[in-house]
């Protein structure tokens, strides 16, 4: 957690600031918008935690000395940015009846985080530009993933669809006068995201196995055991990937080779760098476990216990 620690007080200042902000929204989207928050909220015990999110702005500081203000009011609208593309996500990924209010609701999140970046970015600015940009890499992305298996075929894509979240970066580098390094940057965070992705796609394998979502993990395990990504495989066969075939040895080190592009690269950001290592190393020790399971499990003549865990 040394990538959020130094800024614990700084997100509580931010995590209160979007909580007025929503309480100011029409009924009942105030109420709506608070419970959905805290679904998020980076203290709540039980909350999902997108650390890039919303410390993005404040991990930039090492190369773009933006102001406490700046990195507070891009912070924010990361919140809410945040809050407005899991919405959409979510109601691409569901038939739900209350799919109505939640994109009425993604809306006034999305007006938050234009109207902040608004104090800092006039209409010609080239934030908005780039804004566009990930805009549309998002789109391609969450389109397309299924048809074109890009953990084979194009793995930096993946990181497109957390594209939008670049705006924080971007405008880091704008407001502190270092626009040249804006495709660095960009480049060194899709590693980061792809990294990311691929740890969320462990977790969620067997409900995205079941819901037919695009999956890296599934990805690798049709591709090295089967022919290619089909959306057949069944859950046996992953299971066996994964517990008997060493599948997150192999997907471990896929994540690694994502950290060597960051050491090498001419910029460092140092609490982003810490943020993808604890990640790769999560990975990792997830391998080893599976390991040491299946290890102590076949010494003590437990093959069938362990295959049916």
């Amino acid at each position: 957690m040394n990538y959020f620690t130094p800024f614990e007080s700084e997100m509580r200042i931010v995590f209160d600031e979007a909580k007025k902000r929503i309480s100011l929204f029409p009924e009942p989207f105030d109420a709506i918008g608070l419970n959905y928050l805290q679904k998020f909220d980076v203290f709540q015990t039980d909350s999902a935690k997108n650390y890039i999110c919303y410390l993005l702005p404040y991990w930039m500081r090492d190369i773009a000395p933006i102001s406490d203000e700046q990195a507070r009011k891009l912070s924010i609208a990361g919140v809410f940015n945040m809050l407005y593309y899991f919405i959409l996500d979510d109601a691409m990924d569901s038939v739900q009846m209350d799919n109505k209010q939640k994109l009425s609701i993604a809306q006034l999140f999305h007006l938050e985080t234009h109207g902040l970046l608004l104090e800092f970015f006039p209409a010609e600015s080239s934030l908005w530009e780039n804004m566009r940009q990930y805009v549309k890499e998002w789109a391609v992305s969450v389109a397309a993933e299924n048809i074109e298996d890009y953990f084979q075929n194009d793995r930096i894509k993946i990181a497109n669809k957390a594209a939008p979240i670049k705006f924080a970066s971007t405008g880091a580098l704008l407001l502190s006068g270092k626009p040249e390094l804006i495709k660095e940057v960009d480049a060194l965070i899709s590693y980061v995201l792809v990294t990311l992705q691929m740890a969320d796609d462990w977790a969620d394998w067997k409900e995205d196995l079941k819901d037919g979502s695009y999956n890296c993990l599934i990805s690798l395990a049709a591709s090295k055991y089967l022919i290619g990504w089909s959306g057949t495989i069944t859950e046996k066969q992953m299971q066996n990937a994964i517990y008997i075939n060493d599948l997150l040895k192999t997907y471990s080190a896929q994540a690694e080779l994502n950290r060597s592009f960051l050491e090498a690269s001419s910029v460092q950001l140092q609490y982003l760098s810490l943020f993808h290592s604890s990640i790769c190393s999560n990975l990792e020790l997830g391998a080893k476990r599976v390991e040491k399971n299946r290890s102590l499990l076949l010494s003590g003549g437990g093959l069938q216990l362990f295959l049916s865990k």
